[in-house]
């Protein structure tokens, strides 16, 4: 065999090991990028990319960072911090005689924190999908929260403990807009709590937003107050 031919075929196998090397370099890079995105929006990604294909959704979501990244969001004041926080409070004790109500009240001072920052607000997926990029764990939170109080208005449903959640969801939302640490213990007839202080990134516990008291209970309360 001549010279050339043999040249030639070694050209011809070292470019198919480069192509091959390439290609395993730009999988790994690929892998690598995915599993970046995952560490970041954790369910956000899989909902996401279910919804779309993992090429798309993938650039949605980087699409995302990048927007986050060029948006000129702003830390609120102390002074807007404690008013959003005292707010809050006179919400959340709205919650026993009026749920949808609480609940609405809670997703309005949410949008205008939002609002205060300069985050989006064109839809409520719009900021669902701005809030993916640092809270992720709380954009379906925030989806659902507003689906609720969608279908207590729509239909008069009075899903207490759907509700309970979106206005939990609303406060620790709220609080991490603002920078607050949240605060667990049972509340008293009064609204007070024990005042013990939590991590910001720890979630509000169960016991946060007044229980309305069966009404047998209430009556029967009522009935031996009377006799006393």
């Amino acid at each position: 065999m001549e010279d050339w031919v043999w040249i030639a075929i070694g050209v011809a196998a070292a470019l198919i090991v480069v192509l091959v090397v390439v290609r395993l370099a730009t999988r790994s890079r690929r892998r690598h990028r995915s599993q970046e995105l995952r560490d970041q929006f954790g369910t956000e990604y899989d909902r996401v990319v279910d919804r779309t294909g993992r090429d798309e959704g993938e650039e949605a979501l980087r699409e995302r960072v990048r927007q986050h990244d060029a948006r000129a969001l702003r830390d609120v004041t102390d002074e807007e911090r404690d008013a959003a926080l005292a707010s809050w409070q006179s919400v959340q004790m709205t919650f026993v005689e009026s749920p949808a109500t609480a609940v609405r009240d809670g997703e309005h001072l949410v949008f205008e924190v939002l609002r205060e920052r300069g985050y989006p607000l064109e839809s409520i997926e719009d900021r669902a999908a701005a809030i993916s990029v640092e809270e992720p764990e709380l954009a379906g939170r925030y989806r659902e929260a507003h689906a609720a109080l969608v279908q207590a208005e729509s239909d008069g449903a009075k899903d207490m403990t759907r509700l309970r959640d979106a206005l939990l969801t609303y406060r620790t939302l709220l609080y991490r807009l603002v920078g607050a640490a949240e605060t667990s213990g049972r509340l008293t007839t009064n609204g007070e709590t024990d005042g013990q202080t939590i991590s910001e990134t720890t979630g509000p516990t169960d016991d946060v937003i007044p229980v309305e008291r069966p009404t047998d209970q209430v009556r029967d309360n009522e009935d031996l107050t009377t006799r006393r």
